[in-house]
């Protein structure tokens, strides 16, 4: 593993790596969506369809085209087409390009539809006129926009964001199906992630821009079964959207959803990263290898456990900066610095010295100086 990472999240210059990333996982994503409707069309035999489709893609304008590539349901539709395939891809991304269209100044979809980012709906004209628990408009010609802050989507109510979501199966309290929030939390929630997002910007210019590049959505979810359990959360098959779940519970403070947002960025830039420079040498046993996390006491698996590594040695210095600290205050700012360092001060190289072999060596070595380094400053 490379050591720009760790250069990045000292938080004191600005990179164009992350930029890179991001045009790295563009890419890749839409030669693994050319692929995957390539695939569909021989193996359900709609090969008409998917070549007019593919024929489609190519033709797009640069912004409709971004919007669609760089959308995490795109992401998660093609990985969920190689893990278990169905001809429904084919219909996805064609409601997605006919809403594009649309928002280019086209016909408005005949059946209506959502865009691929979950920010732009327009209501099915022939759907029945049933009131909609998560607060979509009525009618045959409703139509809602998305709150956007910094160019990031906040999904209250596209079909991913109402999808239960996927939990690690040894987290204690598992994150359940979302319900919708009250006008109130809605509110609120708007209000924070602004705050949060807008701390950054001031605060740590160099995090936002991280956070910016890494992240298209923010899914704001209300736990059916745990309204006060904060945590957010991010997958590999989704780059690019970050889960917040109950961020308007009453123990969520402005230091919290800031380190959040930063949290799922640094995921989202390994899990791009990855692609390149593995950070194992073996996935499957990697996979397989279950570690404590020092930090959380939770059970991770040996890629995640790498992950929380780079993650919370950039969230100690993100929250040793001098510009963070004084505009949250010292007390917010030191517990975020605890929380970061007390793995680290357990020592986190010790859980994983007997898989050594798994991990790269490049990463290693990477492990071995955020170690020291966070050690070192919190001394």
């Amino acid at each position: 593993m490379s050591t720009e990472l760790l250069e990045i999240v000292t938080w004191a210059a600005p990179s164009r790596e992350p930029s890179r990333r991001r045009v790295e996982h563009l890419r890749r994503t839409a030669s693994h969506l050319s692929a995957a409707l390539r695939d569909l069309g021989e193996r359900f035999d709609r090969r008409e369809r998917a070549d007019a489709l593919l024929e489609e893609i190519e033709h797009l304008a640069e912004r409709p085209l971004l919007r669609v590539l760089g959308a995490p349901e795109l992401c998660w539709a093609v990985s969920q087409y190689f893990l278990n395939p169905t001809p429904r891809l084919l219909d996805d991304v064609e409601e997605w390009l006919v809403v594009e269209d649309a928002l280019a100044g086209g016909a408005r979809p005949a059946r209506g539809g959502w865009s691929a980012l979950g920010d732009e709906y327009f209501a099915d004209p022939f759907a029945p006129a049933v009131p909609d628990p998560w607060g979509l408009p009525l009618g045959d010609s409703a139509y809602y926009s998305a709150p956007v802050r910094a160019g990031i989507v906040l999904d209250f109510r596209s079909p991913s964001a109402r999808r239960t979501p996927k939990c690690n199966e040894h987290r204690a309290i598992r994150m359940e199906a979302p319900v919708p929030m009250s006008a109130a939390e809605h509110q609120m929630t708007v209000g924070r992630i602004t705050a949060a997002l807008r701390l950054l910007e001031t605060a740590a210019p160099r995090a936002f821009e991280l956070v910016t590049a890494m992240t298209k959505v923010i899914v704001p979810r209300r736990d059916s079964v745990h309204p006060e359990f904060y945590t957010s959360a991010s997958l590999r098959t989704a780059i690019g959207r970050t889960a917040l779940n109950n961020p308007f519970g009453t123990r969520v403070t402005q230091a919290m959803l800031a380190s959040s947002l930063v949290h799922e960025a640094i995921h989202a830039y390994l899990y791009i990263d990855e692609h390149e420079r593995p950070l194992v040498t073996d996935w499957d046993r990697a996979f397989a290898a279950v570690v404590t996390s020092p930090w959380t006491g939770g059970a991770l698996t040996l890629p995640t456990y790498l992950h929380a590594c780079y993650v919370w040695h950039g969230l100690y210095n993100l929250w040793s900066l001098p510009s963070l600290i004084n505009a949250v205050g010292e007390a917010p700012a030191h517990t975020q610095r605890q929380r970061a360092a007390a793995g680290f001060a357990r020592g986190a190289l010790a859980p994983i010295a007997e898989l050594r072999a798994l991990v790269s060596p490049g990463a290693w070595r990477a492990l071995e100086r955020m170690h020291h380094e966070t050690l070192q400053h919190a001394a």
